[in-house]
């Protein structure tokens, strides 16, 4: 019975609109986050990912999936692609935790220039942390 509710649950969630994300981590920038969200979760994302970084996080870019009969497949796919692509300046040893974080390399930087829309063009938020009673912006 698991199996089969593992399957419906991948049916339903390929059938979501959703992103291919960069999430910088750092000012000056430190370190670049590529993954995947539902368009429907990627605040909820964005949210967990600050609640486990040290360093402020932020939108660089975004590779929307909106269209078609299985939309996050496609961003799924993409993200695969660039994990290949960007795998020289992967900052974790793949399949393990962090292993979709990497350097902050001119390529990669330069590849959400040119390639991404950013956050507030797609109506979606670009910085997640507020700044709050003690806490100082460095």
């Amino acid at each position: 019975m698991r199996s089969k509710e593992n399957s419906m649950y991948v049916t339903h969630w390929v059938k979501q609109p959703g992103y291919v994300y960069f999430i910088g981590a750092g000012k000056p920038l430190v370190a670049i986050k590529i993954g995947i969200a539902t368009a429907d979760t990627l605040k909820k994302r964005l949210k967990a990912i600050q609640s486990s970084n040290h360093e402020e996080i932020w939108t660089m870019g975004l590779i929307p999936f909106m269209d078609g009969e299985t939309p996050i497949a496609g961003a799924n796919k993409k993200e695969i692609e660039l994990h290949e692509r960007f795998k020289d300046f992967r900052r974790f040893q793949e399949g393990f935790v962090g292993g979709e974080w990497f350097s902050a390399h001119e390529s990669i930087v330069s590849y959400v220039e040119n390639e991404c829309k950013s956050a507030e063009a797609l109506n979606e938020k670009h910085e997640i942390t507020k700044l709050g009673p003690g806490l100082i912006n460095a």
